[in-house]
């Protein structure tokens, strides 16, 4: 790799290896459709309007690789915006969803509500809820139709795949032992393992510079009661 590119907004660990560093634009400083209606009762829209004007001689993603795409010649240009502004792309997309769901607001009388909520009229989402009603109606797309416990679709990987010597495929469920697992011998030597989970304050790395979520999760490390004494370690 020569040349290493990087768009963003803030100087991340990816941006500090850049080549070329190069500023995008907020979400606060461009329109967008957000959508979020899975796992719920409840859908909705909200359509982003800027609440200020770009910064400086910042760009929005989109115009860079546009312009980029323009200078590999008018073909890849013409081929990757299809003639569309990034304006005009948010307003193709809702089209789209509009003729799925014919009851959605339209593009301006989203723009002008800026939220729309829909309850779902099924109640509650229930996964795989037509395969309950009627399994043999509705199977599912495993070789059985059915919820499997023992997965031939594994086994038939299990099989064909070179795995290192420390990997496990299994067609059921069941506990592999892993590099560093529990049952490893570097246990003598380490007994404390560490284990990184989905932390409530932010999601990857957004979010993370906002201090009133910063104050209310913060982050640390949950180490045993037991553990903790036993090294004379306190909060």
């Amino acid at each position: 790799c020569e040349t290493i590119v990087v768009i963003e907004n803030f100087m991340t660990s990816s941006a500090k290896y850049a080549d070329i560093l190069l500023p995008d634009l907020m979400t606060v400083e461009q329109e967008d459709i957000i959508p979020n209606d899975y796992a719920g009762n409840m859908g909705y829209l909200i359509f982003i309007q800027p609440v200020t004007s770009a910064k400086f001689e910042r760009k929005p993603i989109y115009w860079i690789l546009s312009e980029v795409a323009k200078r590999l010649g008018e073909d890849v240009h013409q081929k990757f915006t299809e003639g569309r502004t990034q304006e005009q792309w948010l307003q193709h997309l809702y089209a789209k969803m509009l003729a799925k769901d014919p009851a959605l607001p339209s593009y301006d009388e989203l723009k002008n509500m800026g939220i729309y909520k829909r309850k779902d009229p099924n109640g509650h989402f229930v996964a795989y809820r037509d395969f309950r009603k009627d399994p043999v109606a509705n199977p599912l797309k495993t070789p059985s139709g059915k919820i499997e416990i023992y997965s031939s679709r594994l086994a038939d990987i299990a099989a064909k795949w070179q795995l290192e010597k420390d990997e496990t495929i299994s067609p059921l469920p069941v506990y592999a032992s892993t590099f560093e697992g529990w049952d490893d011998p570097l246990r003598e030597k380490f007994p404390l393992q560490m284990f990184g989970f989905h932390y409530k304050a932010r999601t990857h790395s957004s979010y993370g510079n906002v201090d009133v979520l910063q104050a209310a999760c913060r982050q640390e490390v949950w180490l045993n009661p037991l553990d903790a004494e036993k090294r004379g370690i306190k909060n």
